[in-house]
Order: C-alpha cells, then structure tokens, then sequence
C-alpha cells in the first residue's frame, strides 16, 4: 500500500496560485487514486462512499494537489473518499476519428476508477452498494455524463454535482478534434502531416516528448487549448447529452445539484487575465463587446447571435462600467451555469425513483478568498468550504469560517449517507437566509 502523493498525469500549468501545481511531479503513469477512510476495522459497518472528480476544464488538475485532501471530509463525514487522477488535455481528450485517437480516453480512466471502489473498497472499510459520484467544474459535468451514461450509471447511487452539467460542447471536439491533430502534427514533423493519413499523424504525436507535445499545444491552439474536451458518439457517451435527456434516458440518482451566487465572475476575470486586462473598471465599452463575443463562444461555442445581442444589450453608452460588468456577469453565468443546472435538474427530476436538491451557494469568507472583491461569491469559491481545506490554511480562515465549513460538510455528508438534505437553522454568524438558501428543493 502506498502512503504517498504520487504524480499527476501531463499537463499545462494553468492555475492561478502555482503553490498548487508542481511541473516537475508529472508522469504518464498517473492512473492512481487516493483513499482516506476514518478505520480499518472489519467489524465496523461499512461506510458510505465518496468518489470524487477533480475540475480543471479538462486541462488540468490532479488528485496529489493539497486543495484535494479528502482527510477533513472522511473525518468529519465518516465516510471514504477515494479521489482518482484521470487524464486531462491532449492525453485524455484527443480525438482523431479512429481507433487510434478515439476520445474520451480521460472519462473511461474515471470510469475504471469507479469500477476498482465496486471491487475493492469494501476492503477499506466502504460500501460499494453505497457510493456517491461527487465533482465540481469539469469534475461536476464528467459526473453528469456518468449519470446518463448506458456504461457507469449503475456504478453509483448519488451524485452531487457542483458548478457543471453535461450540455459541454461535446460536438465541438468532435468536429474540430481531427483538424486539430494535424496542426499539432504539422508543427512537430512537418506541413506534409497536413495532408496525410491520420495513422500518419498519430505517429508522430505518440513519438513526442511530453513536453514537445504540451508545448505545440500551447503555441498552437493557444486560447483554444482548451477544447480538448469530451465528445459524444461511443460506448460511454452515445449520443449528445441533449439528445439522450430528450429520449428521458436516464438511471434514477438521488442528485446534489447547483451553482455559486456570482458565477460568471469567474469567466469574465479568466478572460481579462489573458487580455492583460487588470481594472476592468476602466474598460472602454468596444472593449466590452469583444469580451462579450469570447465569453459566450467559450461558454457555448458558436452561440446563436441573438443571445450573443441580448448580452450586448448592456453595454451601451451612459451605462457605468461597474453596472456592465455585473450585468455580462450575471448573464454569462446564467449561460454557463444557471440555466443548464436548472434544466439539467428538472430532467432528473422526471426520472420515476429520483431525489433531486438544488443549491445556491453564497458565503463570503470573513478573511481572505481567491479572487477580487469584485467578483463575489464566484465558481470554486465552496470547495474549500466543502472539502476542510480552510482547516490546512488558519491564517487564511476565520473561525466563524472554520464553523461554516463543518456546517457545509455535515450537509454534503448527510446527503451522501441518506440521499436526503439536513436542515439546520441555527448556525453562529450566518443568518437564516443564507443556510436555508444553501439548498432547497424544486
């Protein structure tokens, strides 16, 4: 048994804080997961299970990162976690069209995970009967592809679904996934892989260094990198996850479901990072349109032009750019975020058999966040609060921040153990309001 951190699959470093990510701990042997359990003991009664899928918009992410230390929540849940690596970018999401690049080799790398807890976690102590599929981001929307999926939907019972459905522009790599490969190709070995057969093209990106390989990504695609993403069209996921729900094919799951209060923040600060934007207070109204038009191609890809003029509709002349801002993000984070998970949860709701909780998450830490003040309470901003990683960083956590952070997981657990929400309505230094608006139900 090992009782280390072993090394995260290849990747580009994109987080915003690189205390969280060490380049050099990359290794193509990643498939590995780690395993907290409160006891050993044969004679305890097996505990229910937490699998949980890493975010990271399928490009990045790991489960050696401190921020996902599964110890706080099996403790206090009384629960396994398990967290398993997967493959993100051009490793577990290049598509080519053929057997030898068929995509969505990351989403069947989570779904060996969840076959290695069936087989073997009732030696740590989990019930393999009782076992809730949980992630946040990309982590959230690959659990919503295993939710409708024909292959992994019976390997779980709950879900909990944080800041991500499976509407994902899973057509787009399919379409553009084999152009891609041959740009790729055609900066390692040469323009000629521009018009040869794609075994050729293969080749060569097999042949590649790690290193080379990420690096061509990121020189060529750039921005677009991150459509390395999962499609539709094999075993795992059939048809388009609109498609699948329109046919109202899918397992009955007792489903967690929602979204932070200011998602679309999140977005917009990505998108101004890159830009060399830094006060986006001071931003001229053409400026606007342009972030407008990216947003929505990122949130959507090819977005109809009457959503994209509804969202221009904010940024005209006499408008403050504080009252632009908030409405893009707003509008962006019901693109995004809000409507999907509405729509994604009223179709598990007509599943006969479902229990279905939505949540609107929206405490503010006494002390310091992530982000700018301005960007409230945006995507991420629960997971320290759900995972205990504010335990590992006192300095950066209150203690009524501490308190909500027991609260949130007794919550999170509550459900993974019964499928069922736990009220609670006292709670020191937050208000009612804010603990009845953690979750309800549609």
């Amino acid at each position: 048994m090992a009782t280390k951190m072993r090394p995260a699959c290849p990747q580009e470093s994109y987080w915003f804080n690189t205390e969280y990510v060490n380049a050099s701990s990359f290794d193509e042997d990643c498939l590995h997961l780690n395993l907290w359990t409160p006891s050993f003991h044969t004679d305890d009664a097996p505990r229910p299970v937490v699998v949980y899928l890493y975010g990271g918009g399928f490009q990045n992410g790991g489960n050696h990162l401190g921020i996902y230390d599964g110890s706080h929540f099996a403790a206090l849940g009384d629960v396994v976690v398990v967290v398993p690596n997967y493959r993100v970018n051009v490793f577990g999401f290049l598509y080519v069209g053929t057997d030898d690049a068929p995509g969505n080799q990351g989403l069947w790398d989570q779904r060996l995970a969840l076959l290695w807890v069936r087989e073997n976690v009732r030696a740590f102590g989990g019930d393999p009967e009782r076992v809730t599929l949980m992630g946040q981001s990309a982590g959230s929307i690959s659990v919503g592809y295993h939710v409708i999926s024909p292959l992994t939907r019976h390997l779980f019972q709950r879900a909990i679904m944080q800041s991500g459905t499976p509407f994902y522009k899973v057509e787009e790599n399919r379409l553009t996934g084999p152009e891609k490969a041959r740009r790729l190709a055609a900066r390692l070995c040469g323009p000629h892989l521009l018009r040869r057969p794609m075994g050729h093209v293969v080749d060569c990106l097999r042949n590649q260094t790690t290193e080379k390989l990420l690096g061509a990504v990121k020189m060529v695609l750039g921005l677009k990198a991150s459509s390395f993403i999962p499609i539709s069209g094999d075993e795992l996921l059939p048809s388009d996850p609109l498609v699948t729900m329109a046919n109202g094919s899918a397992r009955p799951v007792d489903l967690l479901i929602g979204v932070n209060e200011n998602e679309g923040t999140y977005f917009l600060y990505k998108l101004y990072k890159t830009m060399g934007i830094t006060d986006p207070f001071v931003m001229s109204n053409r400026q606007h349109v342009t972030i407008v038009k990216l947003l929505v191609n990122y949130a959507l890809w090819e977005a109809p032009e009457d959503l994209i003029e509804g969202l221009l509709a904010n940024v005209k002349e006499g408008t403050s750019t504080p009252d632009i801002v908030r409405h893009l993000a707003d509008g962006i984070g019901d693109v995004a975020m809000r409507c999907p998970t509405l729509y994604f949860s009223q179709f598990m709701l007509r599943q006969q058999g479902s229990r279905v909780y939505h949540y609107e998450y929206g405490y503010r830490p006494q002390r310091a966040t992530f982000w700018p003040a301005w960007m409230g309470v945006t995507h991420f901003d629960e997971f320290p609060f759900v995972w205990g990683y504010v335990f590992d960083r006192p300095e950066l956590a209150a203690e009524r921040d501490t308190q909500f952070s027991q609260l949130v997981i007794g919550l999170w657990s509550s459900f993974v153990r019964n499928g069922r929400k736990r009220i609670l309505i006292n709670f020191k230094g937050a208000t009612r309001r804010r603990i009845t608006k953690m979750i309800r139900k549609f």
